[in-house]
């Protein structure tokens, strides 16, 4: 069974708008990072549909905080259902 499926938090709503400023914030007031919402997305998913400097700062951001592609799918047990990290987050 997934491991914290939501609905699309305020998090992947700000990436995917490119409100930084406000994810950034949220990330600083304790957002929940490692989390999987109900079209098999994560917060890694709407980072990549960012501009390139964009992607660079929500990137780093991340993996200050331990969220990088393997951690997220260790920790949202993926496993159980993809083969491999990039069979998830490049398919």
């Amino acid at each position: 069974a997934f491991h914290g499926v939501l609905d699309e938090p305020p998090l992947q709503l700000a990436i995917k708008h490119e409100h930084l400023d406000v994810a950034l914030e949220l990330m600083e007031s304790g957002a929940k990072l490692d989390y999987l919402i109900d079209d098999f997305t994560t917060v890694l998913h709407a980072v990549a549909g960012l501009s390139q400097s964009n992607k660079s700062t929500m990137t780093n951001a991340l993996a200050k905080r331990g969220i990088t592609r393997e951690s997220l799918f260790e920790s949202l047990k993926l496993g159980d259902e993809f083969d491999s990290v990039e069979d998830f987050f490049d398919s």
